[in-house]
């Protein structure tokens, strides 16, 4: 009874992302990408529409980006992986990465341990 009862709530430790951070991370790396391709405006990589249906959808595939509205050819294969690779992050599935050939993408910090329902 005491061992039990001295353990705090291990699973409540490990570092559970939100959905809310999802839309941070999908914010951030549109202003990244934004400012590497010299456009001033985050909303021509894509629009908060996208960031929301990307949100509501969890996609973990190319072709699961690409049925979203807002996502086309051109910006599936300038920024899928990449995407993929954020979404990847709340969903704990890393293996579409295999999958796409995707190559290792910069970020700013590691996956951090996903704790699952």
């Amino acid at each position: 009874e005491t061992p039990a009862a001295s353990i705090p709530d291990t699973p409540k430790k490990k570092k559970k992302i939100s959905k809310t951070q999802l839309r941070a991370d999908l914010k951030e790396y549109r202003t990244q990408q934004a400012a590497a391709l010299g456009q001033s405006a985050p909303y021509m990589v894509y629009t908060n529409a996208v960031i929301d249906e990307i949100y509501r959808n969890l996609p973990t595939t190319r072709d699961e980006l690409l049925a979203l509205k807002g996502i086309g050819p051109k910006k599936l294969d300038m920024y899928g992986d990449d995407i993929l690779d954020i979404v990847a992050k709340y969903t704990g599935d890393g293996s579409e990465q295999a999958k796409t050939g995707a190559a290792t993408t910069t970020s700013s910090s590691p996956p951090a341990p996903i704790a699952f329902e």
